[in-house]
């Protein structure tokens, strides 16, 4: 699916699946992520609120290292497209609302067309569902607590409400060699989150040597 992808999508549905399947943004972080929270060089993208698009929560907020397969296409799309946001669009940012308003609509409704063509069925969350993939083999290649930062879950009761688990042929886009290791403070706080509500148990007594 993204070899096709690679060879079939260009500019904004092209980095809107690179970011979605690379890194798991959101669709509405997508729409709004401005350049100043992209580090071209090291192939690092920043998810931060900004006056234009407010986070799910403050959980939300983190730094996802691209497999470099996936920075270099957005290093390639830098160098025709650098105003302000990532995504090009005629249309105008809306200051933060409630109402949920995509820049990018036309492109999103496009990419869905085309991603249902490759097997993703889902027709409301096409483009959850990269996130999804991604989600799955960060869990697949490390663990449920990569998988839950990588994510920018709360808890990692979330990410197993989040039922991460590929429906998709797997696309093996990761490698334990690139793989950027999980946040050791995120993963102490996820742990303390979940022993807190119960969804971690530790054993009572000492195990028998």
């Amino acid at each position: 699916m993204i070899e096709h992808a690679f060879k079939e999508l260009s500019g904004n549905q092209l980095i809107t699946f690179v970011l979605a399947i690379g890194a798991g943004l959101r669709r509405n972080e997508i729409d709004k992520l401005p350049w100043t929270h992209v580090d071209l060089p090291a192939g690092v993208v920043t998810v931060a609120p900004t006056n234009y698009h407010r986070l799910k929560s403050d959980s939300s907020v983190g730094k996802i290292q691209l497999e470099p397969r996936f920075a270099e296409k957005l290093r390639q799309h830098a160098a025709e497209n650098r105003g302000e946001f990532v995504l090009t669009s005629p249309n105008p940012p809306r200051a933060d609302s409630a109402r949920r308003y995509y820049r990018c609509k036309t492109d999103f409704t496009a990419l869905c067309a085309r991603l249902k063509t490759k097997g993703i069925k889902h027709s409301t969350s096409r483009i959850h569902t990269l996130r999804k993939e991604f989600a799955s083999h960060l869990a697949q290649r490390r663990d449920i607590f990569a998988a839950s930062a990588g994510l920018r879950h709360s808890t990692i009761g979330v990410t197993r409400k989040y039922k991460v688990s590929s429906t998709i042929e797997p696309t093996a886009f990761f490698s334990t060699e690139i793989a950027a290791a999980p946040d050791a403070t995120k993963l102490v706080e996820l742990l303390k989150k979940g022993l807190e509500q119960g969804q971690i148990k530790l054993p009572l007594t000492k195990p028998a040597a």
